[in-house]
Protein backbone atom coordinates (compact mmCIF):
# COMPACT_ATOMS: atom_id res chain seq x y z
CA UNK A 1 0.00 0.00 0.00
CA UNK A 2 1.08 3.53 -0.69
CA UNK A 3 1.29 4.81 2.88
CA UNK A 4 0.61 8.40 1.89
CA UNK A 5 -2.42 7.82 -0.34
CA UNK A 6 -3.78 4.48 0.90
CA UNK A 7 -3.57 3.00 -2.61
CA UNK A 8 -1.90 -0.25 -3.66
CA UNK A 9 1.57 0.12 -5.08
CA UNK A 10 1.94 -1.74 -8.35
CA UNK A 11 4.93 -2.40 -10.53
CA UNK A 12 4.77 -4.09 -13.92
CA UNK A 13 7.66 -6.17 -15.23
CA UNK A 14 9.09 -4.90 -18.53
CA UNK A 15 8.16 -8.04 -20.50
CA UNK A 16 8.78 -6.19 -23.75
CA UNK A 17 12.50 -6.32 -22.90
CA UNK A 18 12.55 -10.06 -22.24
CA UNK A 19 14.06 -12.49 -24.71
CA UNK A 20 11.69 -15.15 -23.34
CA UNK A 21 7.87 -14.91 -23.69
CA UNK A 22 6.10 -14.16 -20.41
CA UNK A 23 4.05 -17.39 -20.35
CA UNK A 24 7.13 -19.54 -21.01
CA UNK A 25 9.18 -17.73 -18.36
CA UNK A 26 6.46 -18.09 -15.73
CA UNK A 27 5.90 -21.76 -16.59
CA UNK A 28 9.62 -22.57 -16.40
CA UNK A 29 10.12 -20.77 -13.09
CA UNK A 30 7.07 -22.48 -11.56
CA UNK A 31 8.18 -25.94 -12.73
CA UNK A 32 11.76 -25.34 -11.61
CA UNK A 33 10.68 -24.09 -8.17
CA UNK A 34 8.40 -27.07 -7.61
CA UNK A 35 11.12 -29.45 -8.83
CA UNK A 36 13.57 -27.99 -6.30
CA UNK A 37 10.99 -28.39 -3.56
CA UNK A 38 10.38 -32.00 -4.60
CA UNK A 39 14.11 -32.74 -4.55
CA UNK A 40 14.54 -31.33 -1.06
CA UNK A 41 11.58 -33.10 0.55
CA UNK A 42 12.44 -36.43 -1.07
CA UNK A 43 15.95 -36.56 0.36
CA UNK A 44 17.99 -34.74 -2.29
CA UNK A 45 18.94 -31.90 0.02
CA UNK A 46 22.10 -30.41 1.33
CA UNK A 47 22.77 -27.60 3.75
CA UNK A 48 22.89 -26.92 7.45
CA UNK A 49 20.80 -25.42 10.21
CA UNK A 50 20.84 -22.07 8.43
CA UNK A 51 19.76 -23.21 4.94
CA UNK A 52 18.53 -26.10 2.84
CA UNK A 53 19.31 -26.48 -0.85
CA UNK A 54 18.31 -28.97 -3.50
CA UNK A 55 21.13 -31.43 -4.14
CA UNK A 56 20.92 -31.43 -7.94
CA UNK A 57 24.31 -33.12 -8.35
CA UNK A 58 23.39 -36.12 -6.20
CA UNK A 59 20.06 -36.38 -8.03
CA UNK A 60 21.85 -36.21 -11.41
CA UNK A 61 24.24 -38.98 -10.38
CA UNK A 62 21.31 -41.16 -9.31
CA UNK A 63 19.42 -40.75 -12.60
CA UNK A 64 22.48 -40.85 -14.87
CA UNK A 65 21.94 -44.50 -15.74
CA UNK A 66 18.20 -44.17 -16.36
CA UNK A 67 17.97 -40.86 -18.25
CA UNK A 68 17.52 -42.00 -21.83
CA UNK A 69 19.26 -39.43 -24.00
CA UNK A 70 18.30 -41.40 -27.10
CA UNK A 71 14.59 -40.68 -26.64
CA UNK A 72 13.81 -38.17 -29.38
CA UNK A 73 12.42 -35.28 -27.31
CA UNK A 74 15.13 -35.39 -24.66
CA UNK A 75 17.77 -36.11 -27.28
CA UNK A 76 16.93 -32.91 -29.15
CA UNK A 77 16.80 -30.91 -25.93
CA UNK A 78 20.06 -32.39 -24.62
CA UNK A 79 21.84 -31.88 -27.93
CA UNK A 80 20.76 -28.25 -28.10
CA UNK A 81 21.71 -27.43 -24.50
CA UNK A 82 25.07 -29.25 -24.66
CA UNK A 83 25.92 -27.67 -28.04
CA UNK A 84 24.67 -24.19 -27.04
CA UNK A 85 25.16 -24.06 -23.28
CA UNK A 86 23.73 -21.12 -21.39
CA UNK A 87 26.36 -18.56 -20.64
CA UNK A 88 27.19 -17.53 -17.10
CA UNK A 89 27.01 -13.98 -15.84
CA UNK A 90 30.39 -12.94 -14.50
CA UNK A 91 31.94 -9.68 -13.37
CA UNK A 92 34.92 -8.58 -15.46
CA UNK A 93 36.61 -5.24 -14.84
CA UNK A 94 33.50 -3.92 -13.10
CA UNK A 95 31.10 -4.95 -15.87
CA UNK A 96 28.60 -7.80 -15.89
CA UNK A 97 29.17 -9.94 -18.98
CA UNK A 98 28.17 -13.38 -20.21
CA UNK A 99 30.84 -16.00 -20.74
CA UNK A 100 30.82 -19.63 -21.74
CA UNK A 101 31.73 -21.65 -18.66
CA UNK A 102 31.70 -25.45 -18.46
CA UNK A 103 29.31 -27.17 -16.08
CA UNK A 104 30.23 -30.09 -13.89
CA UNK A 105 33.55 -31.44 -12.81
CA UNK A 106 35.89 -33.51 -14.95
CA UNK A 107 34.20 -36.83 -15.61
CA UNK A 108 30.70 -35.46 -15.00
CA UNK A 109 27.90 -37.46 -16.59
CA UNK A 110 25.65 -35.96 -19.26
CA UNK A 111 22.86 -35.87 -16.64
CA UNK A 112 25.07 -33.83 -14.29
CA UNK A 113 26.06 -31.41 -17.05
CA UNK A 114 22.50 -31.07 -18.35
CA UNK A 115 21.02 -30.37 -14.93
CA UNK A 116 23.83 -27.93 -14.19
CA UNK A 117 22.95 -26.07 -17.40
CA UNK A 118 19.22 -26.19 -16.53
CA UNK A 119 20.09 -24.48 -13.24
CA UNK A 120 22.08 -21.88 -15.16
CA UNK A 121 19.07 -21.23 -17.42
CA UNK A 122 17.04 -20.68 -14.25
CA UNK A 123 19.67 -18.40 -12.74
CA UNK A 124 19.89 -16.30 -15.89
CA UNK A 125 16.12 -16.00 -16.17
CA UNK A 126 15.50 -15.31 -12.49
CA UNK A 127 18.37 -12.89 -12.03
CA UNK A 128 17.60 -10.84 -15.12
CA UNK A 129 19.96 -12.42 -17.62
CA UNK A 130 17.19 -12.93 -20.19
CA UNK A 131 16.24 -9.26 -20.33
CA UNK A 132 17.90 -6.76 -22.59
CA UNK A 133 19.17 -6.85 -26.14
CA UNK A 134 18.99 -10.16 -27.94
CA UNK A 135 22.19 -12.15 -28.16
CA UNK A 136 23.89 -13.50 -31.25
CA UNK A 137 20.98 -15.83 -31.97
CA UNK A 138 17.58 -14.15 -31.48
CA UNK A 139 15.72 -17.32 -30.40
CA UNK A 140 18.56 -18.71 -28.28
CA UNK A 141 17.14 -17.74 -24.87
CA UNK A 142 13.63 -18.96 -25.69
CA UNK A 143 14.98 -22.25 -27.01
CA UNK A 144 17.18 -22.79 -23.95
CA UNK A 145 14.18 -22.34 -21.66
CA UNK A 146 12.00 -24.64 -23.79
CA UNK A 147 14.67 -27.34 -23.88
CA UNK A 148 15.37 -26.99 -20.15
CA UNK A 149 11.65 -27.70 -19.53
CA UNK A 150 11.91 -30.86 -21.66
CA UNK A 151 14.93 -32.03 -19.65
CA UNK A 152 13.06 -31.46 -16.37
CA UNK A 153 10.00 -33.29 -17.72
CA UNK A 154 12.12 -36.28 -18.74
CA UNK A 155 13.95 -36.37 -15.39
CA UNK A 156 10.92 -36.04 -13.13
CA UNK A 157 9.55 -39.61 -13.36
CA UNK A 158 12.97 -41.22 -12.90
CA UNK A 159 12.79 -41.13 -9.09
CA UNK A 160 9.34 -42.00 -7.78
CA UNK A 161 9.66 -40.01 -4.53
CA UNK A 162 10.59 -36.86 -6.45
CA UNK A 163 7.67 -37.24 -8.85
CA UNK A 164 5.22 -37.84 -5.97
CA UNK A 165 6.50 -34.79 -4.09
CA UNK A 166 6.26 -32.65 -7.25
CA UNK A 167 2.56 -33.42 -7.79
CA UNK A 168 1.40 -33.65 -4.14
Amino acid sequence: MDIKKGKPIRIEPPWHLSNVPKELAVRFLAVFARFEYALKVSGFATGSGSKAEADWDNYARQIAGTLDLNYSAVSQAAEYILANPPKKQVLEHGSVVFRVRPCGSAGATDAERLLCYVRRVRNNLFHGGKFGPAGEVPDRDRRLVEHALVVLAMCLPLVNEVELAFYN
